[in-house]
């Protein structure tokens, strides 16, 4: 047993737990108003048997046919949450992110991440302006921490980079025109 938000389960479900409510310090987003109280008060044996995913979903259909105006457990059943509606998705990303049993990225997303730091970089159109463009355009900013600055913390690594960049493309300039 362990004390997990000053409620008491089973520490085999922790992980459970955190796939269905989310986990503000990792920026995992959980199902749209469920936290822990609630999600006791519709699985009480959280607390003493260790339950699965698919035995929480399962149960969670029950509930919903006998309750077929219950939002929560719509909410529950259809993966929706602050940012969105995911379905099946939901349960397969937060299962990931919580259990790192596999790695997320593809071999194909990892080789592109590794011929970026290989490559070399062409300073034309680095500007911080243009950076953070992509990054708007790509949505990065929606994954990054709201509070805390987060977002400042990311791109300052970027900030320093084009202002390096911008050094040395003024000093091959000049060592050009001497």
């Amino acid at each position: 047993m362990i004390d997990y938000d000053h409620e008491p389960i089973l520490i085999e479900n922790v992980k459970l737990v955190k796939i269905l409510c989310g986990d503000p310090s990792d920026n995992i987003h959980g199902i749209r108003n469920l936290g822990i109280k609630r999600l006791i008060n519709f699985f009480p044996e959280i607390k003493t048997k260790q339950l699965s995913l698919q035995e929480v979903r399962d149960q969670g259909d029950l509930i919903l046919k006998s309750d077929k105006d219950n939002k929560l457990m719509q909410n529950f059943l259809s993966g929706v949450t602050k940012t969105g509606v995911y379905g099946e998705e939901f349960f397969e990303m937060n299962n990931k992110m919580v259990c790192l049993d596999e790695p997320i990225l593809t071999d194909e997303a990892r080789e592109g991440v590794i011929s970026l730091i290989k490559d070399d970089l062409d300073s034309d159109g680095r500007s911080y302006k243009n950076t953070m463009r992509m990054m708007t355009e790509d949505g990065i900013f929606n994954l990054l921490p709201k509070g805390d600055d987060g977002w400042i913390k990311f791109l300052n690594p970027f900030l320093r980079l084009t202002r390096i960049e911008k050094n040395k493309k003024k000093i091959i300039k000049f060592n050009i025109k001497k």
